[in-house]
């Protein structure tokens, strides 16, 4: 069964073909068009707390609705966005993956990446080396 799904866009607009594969994929599917437009001469963290708390519903917030991202394209806000919604909802949230058709001269949904998932996949693989994390200094190095 498909459980219906919420898209918070923070980048641009779907097209209808890759809006049409997530209905396949999820059945309902809502777009949520988030602008994402930060003030450069601010602390990122800052603008990215404030579109992220004026702009997501508490419902997806309080980690009761599920969701996906289509992340935005600036860098620093990617990496701001995932670790600020990491912090209120207690997980990496599920992300778009998406690529362009030439043909089409669209773009179109190439996969949907789990972050989560991907995290604790990558966390079992560290708990299988020696333990330790390659920042961290020798203390007879020193």
């Amino acid at each position: 069964m498909n459980v219906p799904a919420t898209v918070l866009n923070f980048g641009h607009e779907l097209s209808f073909q890759a809006k049409e594969q997530l209905s396949l994929k999820f059945g309902q599917c809502n777009e949520i068009m988030i602008t994402f437009a930060i003030d450069r001469r601010r602390p990122v963290i800052q603008e990215v707390s404030r579109i992220v708390e004026t702009s997501v519903p508490q419902s997806i917030l309080a980690g009761t609705q599920p969701f996906v991202v289509a992340l935005p394209s600036l860098s620093i806000g990617v990496s701001t966005l995932l670790a600020y919604l990491h912090g209120r909802i207690g997980y990496f949230p599920k992300v778009l993956d998406l690529m362009r058709d030439k043909q089409l001269g669209v773009f179109l949904i190439n996969d949907i990446i789990d972050l989560e998932y991907e995290r604790s996949r990558a966390r079992r693989k560290r708990s299988k080396t020696n333990g330790r994390r390659s920042c961290e200094r020798n203390s007879q190095e020193d």
